[in-house]
């Protein structure tokens, strides 16, 4: 009878050990945003495009496919989304468990101002359209 105490005393002590594991790890759990970043424009997936969460060093950037993966612990972020030539885009997420996140980013224009370019160089005489030709001894030919 004593060695039956002491094994349900062992077991009970097994139990609470590994359930108490199980609540660290679910506390630990991290979550995943992922989705598709595109062209608003043409809805051309956008490749390299970078995904940040503001204030942390946290981030990723589009496959080939323009598709994104982060992994995250759980709470409230700002997700910042770039790609050179394209105005940024943002979205607040809170991670209460894993996100799909699709955005399509606008195009950024800008208008540049006018340029002329001037050439200077002296003694190119311009009347004889030789320009990019070479020649060739007969003797480098025939070998």
């Amino acid at each position: 009878m004593g060695r039956t105490i002491v094994r349900l005393l062992c077991l009970f002590m097994i139990i609470l050990w590994v359930s108490e594991l199980q609540a660290e790890n679910a506390e630990k759990k991290r979550f995943t945003v992922s989705g598709y970043v595109k062209d608003s424009s043409n809805g051309e997936t956008l490749i390299g495009a970078t995904i940040v969460a503001a204030g942390s060093s946290l981030g990723t950037a589009t496959n080939a496919y323009g598709f994104y993966s982060l992994s995250l612990d759980p709470g409230q972020y700002e997700l910042q989304f770039g790609y050179i030539g394209f105005k940024t885009g943002s979205r607040v997420v809170n991670l209460k468990g894993d996100v799909t996140i699709n955005i399509e980013l606008d195009p950024q224009t800008q208008q540049l101002e006018e340029f002329e370019v001037v050439g200077n160089k002296q003694g190119v005489d311009l009347r004889k359209p030789e320009m990019g030709s070479s020649t060739l001894p007969m003797k480098t030919i025939r070998q």
